[in-house]
């Protein structure tokens, strides 16, 4: 059951028809349920699925993908000591399979992947331009939480990976309906008034809505995940955004001064209130910000771009 996302669903839909091979961005900010739309909607259809860890390091990462191939996947395998032999596997696989039916491959959390040295994001760039971009039943999924890996990387890459994204799907929370219907969907039946004061407590997180349990109210729900020692979001807010971008206090500090200010503030206003220099990696942290689904900017009538508003638009974090 996949609540809301219909123009995700319809693109997607629509590469399923396609006749040539598919490279699909999924991105957003953590919780907000890009693996689970992935995994839901092509669960007939992933042929391998891989998920990268954060802390670990590339050696336990190419570990943890030889487990995953060897359980997944018929063909007989080596175990790789390095991704370029990894996915070369994969490709070698790929080839394989049936070309009558589309094949789907999720690498969930790519940007862990690329280790410092790790030699991640050369040996993608290979894999993808020497074999994946042939396979035209192929569709692969990369899907990941920080923007800023993925802004570089795979949205403005000018290298080996320039202009071959066919798809980037941002995934946004849910609106109020949305929310009323995963809601409903889950047996827990509240006035309109108490929905919008958990909207306004969760900011539309479906990871977040699915901790509300049947018969406590929308208070005791409330009071429970956000005042409790152990509540899932009493210290989520820091947690967000350091696993999103790593330092992430100047992040937080631009956050904590839109959120003081409703009618947004310019970007000059933003680097003075801040204390932070013109060359101060403002504009990078901006498009972070916007590319999760953070902020949001606006321009003002009979404005320009220089005068363009930034506004804080995540519920939860206001």
């Amino acid at each position: 059951m996949i609540i809301g996302r219909r123009n995700e669903i319809n693109l997607l839909n629509e590469l399923q028809h396609s006749n040539n091979a598919s490279l699909v961005v999924v991105h957003g900010r953590r919780r907000v349920g890009k693996t689970y739309l992935i995994r839901e909607h092509f669960k007939e259809q992933i042929v391998f699925d891989f998920v990268g860890s954060d802390k670990q390091s590339t050696k336990i990462q190419i570990s943890n993908f030889n487990k995953a191939f060897a359980e997944q996947c018929t063909t007989k395998y080596k175990d790789a000591s390095n991704w370029p032999e990894a996915l070369n596997s994969l490709a070698k696989y790929l080839k394989a399979l049936p070309k009558s039916k589309k094949a789907i491959v999720f690498f969930d959390e790519f940007p862990w992947m690329d280790k410092p040295q790790s030699g991640f994001l050369g040996a993608f760039e290979y894999f993808w331009n020497q074999y994946a971009a042939k396979m035209k039943n192929l569709i692969f999924v990369a899907s990941g939480s920080v923007a800023s890996w993925i802004i570089k990387n795979l949205l403005s890459n000018y290298g080996g990976l320039h202009n071959r994204v066919t798809l980037s799907l941002e995934i946004t929370p849910f609106n109020l309906q949305e929310t009323e219907q995963f809601l409903q969907y889950k047996k827990l039946l509240f006035t309109r008034y108490q929905i919008l004061q958990l909207y306004m407590t969760t900011g539309g997180i479906p990871h977040y809505l699915k901790e509300v349990k049947r018969g406590e109210s929308v208070i005791q729900a409330i009071d429970r995940l956000c005042f409790t020692k152990d509540g899932v979001l009493a210290s989520e807010f820091r947690n967000v955004y350091t696993a999103l971008f790593g330092s992430s206090e100047k992040h937080e500090m631009i956050v904590k001064t839109l959120a003081n200010k409703p009618s947004g503030l310019t970007r000059s206003e933003i680097m003075e209130k801040c204390q932070l220099s013109s060359g101060g990696g403002l504009t990078k942290m901006l498009d972070e910000l916007l590319e999760s689904g953070f902020i949001s900017e606006n321009i003002p009538f009979n404005k320009t771009n220089k005068d363009v508003l930034f506004k804080l638009s995540d519920e939860f974090s206001l």
